[in-house]
């Protein structure tokens, strides 16, 4: 009887061990990626199984630094994608943490971590696209204005001749009026010497 039932220990122990061990749900992919930099906020985010999960008792929650809920909805289960819209994240730091059930009922729970880069800030002035240039500046020509006449200035040499002839005036002038002053002076010296005067008149009536 022993030996039967050690017998059948030995065969249960057996097939026991050549029983493969089940194998659980595996998260396999993800996007974004764990540990991503995004240089935009995502519209969801999805994760890939190993094999399908069950979608009531599937829970995907997005969370910022502080803890603050992002998720939109419930999450949707398409045989071994889970995808899990979101509402418009900020920049900064997010965290996704899930827990699915397997296809056996063993809960599988983990958690991916995501950034969402902050965007610069646009210039005011769009900048322009490779090809095209800016059209010219046109400007208008320049007026064309008449030049003043040169006034012609006296030169040294005209400036001296003019005066020149001014003291050759002045002296002739001088010159002449000194002719006439001596002629008057002669003349009237000639008359003051004696006999040298004009004879009386004879008188009408002869010698008296």
């Amino acid at each position: 009887m022993r030996r039967a039932l050690a017998l059948v220990a030995a065969v249960a122990g057996i097939v026991l061990g050549a029983t493969p061990a089940a194998a659980h749900t595996t998260l396999i992919g993800s996007n974004p990626e764990d540990g991503a930099t995004l240089t935009g906020p995502p519209a969801e985010v999805t994760l890939e199984f190993n094999e399908p999960v069950q979608q009531d008792f599937t829970q995907v929650a997005v969370l910022d630094a502080d803890d603050n809920h992002y998720e939109n909805g419930v999450p949707q289960v398409a045989g071994a994608i889970v995808t899990q819209a979101v509402r418009d994240l900020p920049a900064g730091d997010y965290r996704i943490s899930y827990r699915v059930g397997s296809s056996d009922g063993h809960p599988v729970t983990g958690v991916l971590t995501f950034t969402v880069a902050a965007q610069a800030e646009e210039s005011a002035e769009p900048s322009q696209t490779p090809g095209q240039t800016r059209p010219p500046v046109q400007t208008r020509p320049p007026v064309e204005t008449e030049a003043p006449e040169p006034v012609e200035q006296p030169t040294t040499t005209d400036v001296a001749a003019a005066g020149e002839e001014d003291s050759g005036s002045s002296l002739r002038w001088l010159g002449a009026g000194a002719a006439v002053a001596a002629a008057a002076a002669l003349l009237f010296a000639l008359r003051r010497r004696p006999g040298g005067g004009a004879a009386p008149p004879e008188s009408d009536t002869g010698q008296q």
